[in-house]
């Protein structure tokens, strides 16, 4: 997963990197977003949608899911400079939709 966002996501990767570097021991907890199908973080209405199209096409529509939800919190992930900081802007729940 990290090879896809060093590729779509070039910006968060770098500053994760930076991150990474400051915090040796840190590393970002990528399975809580691929195995969990992002439970708890958006509502259970999108994660029926992405567990369906996941039993139609199988992993791929995880990694996509995935990235578009880094894209979308990518202006709270580049401000975020510790690892807590890095944790609550991709694990914080979306508002109901």
């Amino acid at each position: 997963f990290e090879d896809l966002i060093h590729r779509f996501v070039p910006t968060i990767s770098k500053h994760m990197g930076r991150v990474q570097q400051a915090h040796r021991d840190y590393a970002p907890e990528w399975y809580r977003l691929l195995s969990e199908l992002l439970v708890g973080i958006i509502p259970l209405s999108a994660v029926l949608r992405l567990m369906d199209a996941y039993l139609v096409e199988g992993y791929k529509v995880l990694l996509r899911f995935a990235l578009a939800h880094l894209i979308r919190r990518q202006a709270a992930l580049l401000a975020a400079n510790t690892p807590a900081e890095i944790d609550a802007a991709l694990f914080h729940p979306y508002p109901a939709w």
